[in-house]
C-alpha cells in the first residue's frame, strides 16, 4: 500500500488527528487528504497529465507537502527544488528536467512553465486558503508502480544537479523500510528541519506519515528556533544533519532536555565519536541512528546505539534488509575485509535512473557511489570519504576524513575540513581549514597530530577559519575550501 493509500486510510481511521502543522496552522489526516484530492482535480483541470514533471519550489509548509502528494495523485513526477542554488542554477534545473508547470510559494518572475504561486507563504486560513488553487474532484488515474513518481535532485557540487527519477513501488518500498528501521511509531512528533528536495523526506516525513503519526515542519532551519521547538513540540522523532545537529546542540540547554526521550536519526556526513558524545551530554536519553544513503539509492545501512561498532569514528553501519553493499578495488573485484575499495551499492528501492540520458554508472545493477570505505568482519561498514577527495601525496594515499577525526580530537578544535593542493614535490600537499573554540597555534595543532598520525598525514598548512564552507546538502564542501586557500 503506498502513502497515499495510507493517508486516504489515516482519513477515515484517524480523521481528527493531527498530521502536519507549521509556523501558519496545522492540517488533521482528513483535512490532508481533502486538501490532495481538491488540489490534484485542481491541476489536472489546468493540464497535468501522468507522466508530466511539476516542479515544487517551496519551504517546508503543508500546502507544499500537499503539493507533492496531489502530483503524485495525478501519476505526474513531482520534483522538489533545492532552494539554495542560486537563481540561475534554478532556472538552469527546471529547464533541465522539463518542468511542465512550477508550483511555487514565492513570485519568481519570468519563468518558461507556467506557475502557481501557493497561498500559504503569506495568508494564514485553512489548507484550502492556502493552496491559492480551487478544489476539484479529480478525475481517477491509474499508473503503474514502476512509473516515475518522484525527481530528487542531486547535490550539485561540481556543477548543474542530476534529477535521480524513483518510481512509486521504489517510494513505497523505502517508506516501509524506514519506518520499521528508524523505529516509526504512531504516537511520534516529528521535528522535519530539512528541504523537501533532500532524500529526508523519504527518512522523515513519509515514514511519519505513513505510521499516522504527526511532523512540525520548519520553513528553514534556525538552530535557536528549532531549540524553542524542544520545548513546545517536545518532539519524540527528527532527522539532522551533524552539522545541524551540532549547531542545535550549541543552543539546547542540558538542564532542561534530561530525560527527554527522542529518536535522533542523523546522516548526510561522517559519524564522528564526538558528536555522539555532545549529544548525548546534552540529551542523555537520546536514541541515536545513523546510517548510509545517497539521493540515488536511499538509505542503505544502519547503526544503532546497541550494535558494538556504535562508538567507532566513521562507521556506516549494517545493510538493512533488502540491501547490498560491496567493496571493490580499481579493477571492480570485490576485496577482503579492511581493505579500502569503493562502495557499491543495490536495493530494491533504488533509482530508476538519472532524468535524460546521464550514465547511471551501474555496475551489475549495483550502483557505484564514489565513496570510499570498508568493511569489518562483523560484516559492519565504514567510510574514509569521497574517492575525489583522496589526496596522494608522495606515494601514499591520505583520507581526509581521517585526518579531519584527529584535528576534530584537539579540545580545542569546533571542525576541521582537509583538503589536498597541488605541490611540486609531493604531487599533492595536505592541508587543513580549522574552526577554534578557544585559542591555539598551528605549531602546537602540528605537534599533537603527529603523535597520532603518520608523517605523511599530517597537514603541511594550517588555515584558521570562522566557518566551513557547506553545501546546499549541508556537507562540507571540499572544491569551496581549495578555492579559498588559492
Amino acid at each position: 500500500m503506498n502513502l497515499l493509500d495510507v493517508v486516504d486510510l489515516h482519513a477515515r481511521h484517524l480523521g481528527t488527528k493531527r498530521a502536519l502543522s507549521d509556523d501558519m496552522g496545522n492540517a488533521t489526516y482528513a483535512e490532508l487528504a481533502e486538501a490532495v484530492a481538491g488540489t490534484a482535480g485542481s491541476l489536472q483541470a489546468q493540464g497535468v497529465h501522468p507522466g508530466d514533471v511539476v516542479a515544487v519550489m517551496c519551504d517546508p509548509s503543508i500546502p507544499a507537502v500537499v503539493a507533492i502528494l496531489a502530483v503524485q495523485k495525478l501519476g505526474a513526477v513531482a520534483a522538489p527544488v533545492n532552494l539554495r542554488l542560486s537563481a540561475s542554477e534554478i532556472s538552469a534545473y527546471v529547464q533541465r528536467i522539463d518542468a511542465a508547470l512550477v508550483i511555487a510559494d514565492r513570485a519568481l518572475g519570468d519563468q518558461t512553465p507556467a506557475v502557481i504561486t501557493l497561498a500559504g507563504a503569506v495568508a494564514p486560513g485553512t489548507i484550502r486558503e492556502r493552496m491559492g488553487m480551487p478544489y476539484r474532484a479529480p478525475i481517477a488515474v491509474a499508473t503503474p508502480e514502476g512509473a516515475a513518481a518522484m525527481a530528487f535532485p542531486t547535490g550539485g557540487t561540481t556543477g548543474l544537479p542530476k534529477a535521480a527519477l524513483w518510481s512509486g513501488r521504489g517510494l513505497r518500498d523505502i517508506v516501509v523500510s524506514n519506518s520499521v528501521n528508524l523505529e516509526v511509531r504512531r504516537s511520534d512528533v516529528e521535528l522535519y528541519i530539512s528541504s523537501l528536495a533532500h532524500l529526508t523526506i523519504v527518512t522523515g516525513l513519509f515514514p511519519t506519515l505513513y505510521m499516522g503519526a504527526t511532523t512540525h515542519l520548519m520553513s528553514r532551519f534556525d538552530a535557536a528556533a528549532a531549540a524553542g521547538l524542544f520545548e513546545t513540540l517536545a518532539p519524540s522523532r527528527m532527522f539532522a544533519t551533524p552539522t545541524a545537529l551540532s549547531r542545535m546542540l550549541e543552543q539546547l540547554d542540558d538542564k532542561t532536555q534530561r530525560g527527554r526521550d527522542i529518536r535522533i536519526t542523523y546522516g548526510a556526513a561522517r559519524n564522528t565519536a564526538d558528536l555522539r558524545r555532545r549529544t548525548l551530554e546534552v540529551l542523555p536519553q537520546a536514541r541515536l541512528i545513523t546510517g548510509y544513503g545517497a539521493t540515488e539509492f536511499g538509505p542503505v545501512t544502519r547503526l544503532y546505539p546497541e550494535d558494538p561498532e556504535a562508538d567507532l569514528a566513521g562507521v556506516l553501519g549494517h545493510p538493512v534488509p533488502g540491501a547490498s553493499v560491496r567493496v571493490v578495488g580499481s579493477d571492480g573485484a570485490e576485496i577482503r575485509p579492511g581493505e579500502t575499495g569503493e562502495l557499491l551499492v543495490r536495493s530494491p528501492w533504488q533509482m530508476i535512473g538519472y532524468m535524460g540520458d546521464e550514465d547511471p554508472f551501474t555496475v551489475d545493477g549495483f550502483i557505484r557511489s564514489g565513496d570510499l570505505g570498508w568493511v569489518n568482519d562483523n560484516g559492519c561498514f565504514f567510510l574514509n570519504g569521497r574517492s575525489k577527495d583522496l589526496i596522494k601525496t608522495g606515494g601514499e594515499n591520505v583520507y581526509p576524513n581521517e585526518v579531519e577525526d584527529v584535528i576534530q580530537s584537539h579540545a580545542a578544535v569546533a571542525d576541521a575540513g582537509v583538503y589536498g593542493m597541488d605541490d611540486d614535490v609531493w604531487g599533492e600537499r595536505v592541508e587543513a581549514a580549522v574552526v577554534l573554540r578557544s585559542p591555539l597555534d598551528a605549531a602546537r595543532l602540528r605537534e599533537y597530530c603527529s603523535e597520532r598520525l603518520a608523517g605523511f598525514k599530517v597537514p603541511k598548512h594550517f588555515r584558521f577559519v570562522d566557518a566551513l564552507p557547506l553545501t546546499a546538502n549541508m556537507k562540507l564542501d571540499r572544491r569551496r575550501l581549495r578555492q579559498d586557500a588559492r
